[in-house]
């Protein structure tokens, strides 16, 4: 009789996504902005939707939401950077 392996354990996508985009939102509510920069492109890395649909492909509400994502980390960047910097 054969030992079979213990199968991996698999996180779906869509529930780091969420997770890291709650840490995200939970740095910046506590006014921790490096954290949320951090937490939300890491967010950014798991595609809450069916990552084997090419992007163009996909309905447009999913792209919009991509883009909005996408979007709101580099304003908190830009804000993060022109206190430092500005």
């Amino acid at each position: 009789m054969e030992k079979q392996a213990p199968k991996p354990i698999q996180i779906p996508l869509r529930v780091l996504y969420i997770s890291f985009t709650i840490l995200a939102i939970g740095s910046m509510l506590f006014g921790n902005f490096q954290n949320t920069i951090m937490y939300g492109g890491i967010a950014l890395a798991f595609d809450p939707f069916d990552p084997g649909q090419a992007f163009d492909k996909r309905p447009r509400w999913q792209r919009i939401w991509l883009y909005a994502h996408v979007t709101s980390v580099l304003i908190i960047t830009t804000i993060l950077l022109y206190r430092k910097f500005g």
